[in-house]
């Protein structure tokens, strides 16, 4: 295990659920709840620590390069995290994603346009032939 993990699971270890809100209040950090790897205390540890944080109720994983290195969950991670995900620090919530309007269906839209044939020239072509048989005395 990295030293750089270490010190981050002993900088969070002595400390309270609200002590972790409280410093990740202070610090404008926020995230989304139910997600391990843009959750609050993930945006912290990888603003502060080089490397991707994917935090969980029971281990906390450091991803950086090919290095995956792993960790048990300190109870009072487990604490914050469960509360957060049951929206105990609606605070911190980030906002939601960009959301984009619902794209046109072209099916519906194209549905009262006359249909294009493949080759209209011919086929007006074949209907006056068809017309002139008709015609002729």
């Amino acid at each position: 295990m990295s030293d750089q993990l270490k010190s981050a699971i002993a900088f969070l270890r002595d400390k309270s659920p609200q002590e972790i809100a409280d410093l990740l209040r202070a610090t404008h950090v926020t995230g989304r709840p139910g997600t391990v790897s843009i959750c609050p205390l993930a945006n912290y540890l990888r603003s502060v620590y080089h490397g991707r944080f994917v935090i969980g109720r029971k281990h906390v994983y450091r991803v950086s390069g090919t290095k995956i290195e792993k960790h048990a969950t300190p109870k009072c991670v487990a604490d914050f995290i469960r509360t957060f995900d049951l929206s105990g620090f609606s605070d911190m919530l980030a906002p939601p994603p960009r959301v984009l309007g619902k794209t046109r269906d072209r099916r519906k839209a194209d549905r009262h346009k006359k249909p294009q044939r493949k080759y209209p020239r011919q086929i007006v072509n074949h209907l006056m032939d068809s017309a002139d048989r008709y015609n002729k005395p």
